[in-house]
């Protein structure tokens, strides 16, 4: 799946697959067609691959965000914003209860927009697997981090994980994303990357949760990995 691509007239999303150890991750290189700037979600482990595919695309690097502060997301936060002097954004919940910092760090609030070129990106804080997970609504494009994969969603056994959170930020996406919105989440395991959300919907077991407690059962029924929950 390393290359992934997705083009949707306006904005192209390549998907970079990026691993060490046990750490399978997916960076993702979003940039605006007509003007060729680009972002950068979530950069960890293989600099030269995310180099690479930045030449091969010949985009010009603006800024990188980030999901929430867990190395197999951040690994590479700092290399890129001081090679390319771009900013590094991320929640102001993630800066303050982590410690995080980086070179350029920029921190933003929940439902903070700006721009790549005419293209609005969305913050929408999303806690439960940390306090300040965030998703980034890129164009028809949600990147979801560890808090909504295709089948599952995070663990929330981390420091500042929430089931409850979980719960509410899962229920918060099904009632404000649109069905046709492609979902690129941090990692992958069975389903194809960039699914809508009505798929993810009807395959993600979660959703069928109808109550807080039924999830939270749910999640501790599974926490041993029976069912998948994520890094």
């Amino acid at each position: 799946m390393s290359g992934y691509y997705y083009d949707n007239g306006r904005i192209e999303v390549t998907a970079i697959r990026t691993s060490r150890h046990n750490y399978i991750n997916y960076v993702y290189l979003c940039n605006d067609k007509n003007t060729k700037e680009a972002l950068l979600v979530d950069p960890a482990w293989d600099a030269k691959k995310i180099e690479e595919c930045i030449s091969k695309k010949g985009v010009h690097l603006k800024m990188i965000l980030l999901t929430h502060t867990h190395e197999d997301h951040t690994n590479l936060a700092e290399y890129f914003a001081e090679k390319y002097d771009v900013a590094v954004h991320i929640s102001n919940e993630e800066i303050e209860y982590y410690n995080f910092n980086c070179k350029n760090i920029k921190g933003f609030v929940n439902e903070d927009i700006f721009f790549l070129n005419d293209i609005n990106i969305k913050c929408m804080l999303t806690p439960g697997h940390t306090v300040g997970s965030t998703c980034f609504f890129v164009d028809d494009v949600l990147f979801s981090g560890d808090t909504l994969f295709i089948e599952g969603c995070g663990s929330c056994e981390f420091a500042g994980g929430s089931k409850e959170q979980m719960y509410d930020s899962l229920l918060f996406l099904k009632e404000r994303v649109f069905g046709e919105t492609k979902v690129f989440p941090g990692h992958k395991f069975k389903s194809d990357l960039g699914v809508s959300f009505d798929y993810v919907k009807e395959n993600n077991i979660y959703f069928y949760s109808t109550t807080k407690n039924q999830f939270i059962k749910m999640k501790e029924r599974y926490s041993k990995g029976k069912i998948i929950n994520g890094c």
